[in-house]
């Protein structure tokens, strides 16, 4: 069986050719020079230079969806949110209708039906802020994580203010009351 001539031959292209290389010159492959040199435009040279350039560098990608940099907020379920926009809402998820209708998320109205509330108001915590960036226009970007922020902030205070109001209650009215059971303790 004889050796591959080219990268094409082989099967090989890209950041894989240099490790070909390396691997023909361990094994002693004749010709090894010859599949390095034979490649169109130099393009190895290109590749070597490119990762020696950063060895320690994140690995590069051909997204096409990647966001552009323009505001494109408010254009329907077609558009990419840029990278700062996804995440966990916690303004969503615990003020669900509220949250729904200033951020024009007509979805979250699924809150207010019993049994699917929960649910919705999950979903609205994983995916709200994407929902918001979507379908309401914001003057940019720091903009709407200022105001996603401050729906996060209320929400927390809220929940946890009714959270402390049930506790509170729940201790002072039996002693408003005068319940008898709280004279005779111990």
């Amino acid at each position: 069986m004889s050796s591959p001539r080219t990268c094409e031959e082989a099967g090989i292209i890209g950041g894989f050719a240099s490790a070909l290389l390396r691997s023909a010159k361990v094994r002693n492959i004749p010709d090894a020079g010859r599949i390095w040199s034979d490649l169109p435009g130099n393009a190895i040279d290109q590749e070597k230079e490119r990762v020696l350039s950063n060895p320690y560098g994140a690995p590069q990608s051909a997204v096409e969806d990647v966001f552009s940099g323009e505001n494109n907020s408010g254009g329907g379920s077609a558009i990419t949110p840029p990278p700062g926009v996804a995440g966990w809402s916690w303004g969503a998820f615990l003020l669900n209708w509220i949250w729904a209708i200033f951020n024009q998320t007509w979805i979250g109205l699924l809150a207010l039906v019993p049994y699917v509330g929960f649910i919705a108001s999950i979903y609205l915590g994983i995916k709200g802020r994407e929902l918001a960036w979507r379908n309401k226009r914001w003057n940019s970007l720091e903009h709407f994580n200022e105001v996603q922020r401050k729906w996060s902030m209320w929400g927390a205070i809220i929940f946890f203010g009714i959270i402390g109001l049930g506790i509170a209650m729940a201790i002072i009215i039996p002693i408003i009351a005068g319940d008898p059971g709280l004279a005779e303790a111990p």
